[in-house]
């Protein structure tokens, strides 16, 4: 097993919410911009109405292993990370499933 894995990033997701903690949960818009080398990766993307995002939540914590499971009710006991939606983690990769409105470029 590889003590290191290495990602290269394809591309940056722009979006109105520079604090993780007013970022919304679901049903935000934001814009995708595919660098210039992966641009032949988007070929007939627009025939989907759907795709699966893989992103890094870079401004996220990374050292803790439980957390409460809700933004709003602190009362809530701690979980261990693994077990939650939450992107507080070891290593902080969000999967999403998003509605593609448009392609451009």
């Amino acid at each position: 097993m590889p003590e290191e894995i290495i990602l290269k990033p394809v591309g940056i997701v722009k979006s109105g919410y520079t604090d993780t903690n007013r970022a919304p949960e679901a049903r935000a818009k934001a814009i995708i911009k595919v660098y210039p080398e992966y641009e032949k990766a988007l070929l007939r993307i627009s025939e989907h109405s759907h795709i699966w995002i893989l992103s890094w939540f870079h401004l996220r914590e990374r050292g803790a292993l439980t957390t409460t499971p809700g933004r709003l009710n602190h009362n809530l006991p701690e979980f261990g990370v693994f077990g939650l939606r939450a992107p507080v983690r070891p290593n902080p990769i969000g999967l999403s499933l998003v509605k593609l409105d448009r392609v451009e470029g």
